[in-house]
């Protein structure tokens, strides 16, 4: 509430709102409670049955579920509204999604994987850029990963509806769905039979869906989304740049189609600003080693601040 007090005074009418990643799912979604039982708590179980594992310094106690339940949200959402703040919801994925793969894999444990996230019989060797493995990229092949977004979708509307705010923006995410061991989505295989039967499977899905091309998974998985978005009468999908790479706006149901362009500018970013832009797609400037509020504000080895895109490193960075 204190963050909406001080947009408001200082005339920012936009909150773009995150609730999941890979370190925790933090709306409570009524009928997938797991999200919230499981995906919001840290402690050490190996198992992660009952909870995530503890991570980025947060102990063995981080178990007091740090969410916002349906309630607190449909509150929040009319107490921006009053003070003409829009919030836009995110829920990343494909990747980024780690705390909701692991909630509906303890979910399918426990006798339904109607929402299951991840193939069991799928034994990729993946590792994302935050050294994650598979477990925090949501599989777009399944059924039951279109399941599950149509469920987030519907009641995260209902929230909406129930608020008196318009559910008409959307944000989903969509960055770094790639595997680093590889550059891309596109795995090693060991040898001809177990090549042969991937291709079985990947034709198989074709066949179920035209518009599933195996050597685009992500953005198949986007113009998906984007579908069941369109389907529920929202009118503007956003998404991280990258997530989008490889499509057009031509591609997509929803009226409008904005991604946030976090290509460094000062290591040459504004070629893909160009790039990005001929896809037809509206831009929201969001550069790193400019905009992001935890880079250094000045290029001096005594400014604090992260490090990763900013416009100069040193030694004591």
């Amino acid at each position: 509430m204190k963050t909406i007090d001080a947009m408001a005074l200082y005339k920012l009418n936009v909150l773009h709102l995150a609730l999941t990643n890979d370190e925790g799912w933090r709306l409570e979604i009524p009928g997938l409670e797991e999200l919230t039982t499981i995906g919001s708590r840290r402690c050490f179980d190996l198992q992660e049955s009952t909870c995530l594992l503890t991570q980025l310094g947060s102990g063995p106690d981080a178990e007091e579920g740090m969410f916002y339940t349906r309630d607190e949200y449909v509150e929040l959402l009319k107490y921006a509204a009053e003070r003409n703040v829009k919030i836009i919801p995110e829920f990343n994925m494909p990747a980024h999604a780690r705390a909701a793969v692991v909630a509906m894999e303890a979910r399918a444990r426990n006798g339904d994987d109607s929402y299951r996230l991840t193939d069991p019989e799928d034994d990729t060797y993946l590792l994302t850029i935050q050294l994650y493995d598979r477990t925090s990229i949501i599989n777009p092949c399944l059924d039951s990963s279109v399941r599950f977004v149509e469920k987030v979708v519907a009641e995260v509307k209902g929230m909406h509806d129930e608020a008196g705010v318009l559910l008409d923006h959307y944000h989903f995410g969509g960055d770094e769905a790639k595997n680093i061991m590889l550059g891309g989505w596109i795995r090693v295989v060991s040898g001809r039979a177990e090549a042969a039967a991937l291709l079985q499977v990947a034709s198989a899905k074709t066949l179920a869906d035209p518009t599933f091309d195996v050597t685009k998974i992500a953005n198949y998985w986007a113009v998906t989304v984007n579908r069941i978005l369109a389907d529920h009468g929202i009118g503007e999908m956003l998404a991280w740049e990258d997530g989008l790479r490889g499509t057009t706006k031509a591609q997509y149901a929803t009226q409008s189609v904005a991604v946030n362009f976090w290509e460094t500018l000062f290591w040459g970013g504004i070629d893909g600003l160009a790039d990005i832009s001929n896809d037809g797609f509206d831009i929201i400037m969001s550069n790193p080693d400019y905009l992001y509020f935890d880079f250094p504000y000045e290029v001096d080895p005594e400014e604090r601040g992260y490090y990763w895109a900013a416009r100069q490193n040193s030694v004591y960075k």
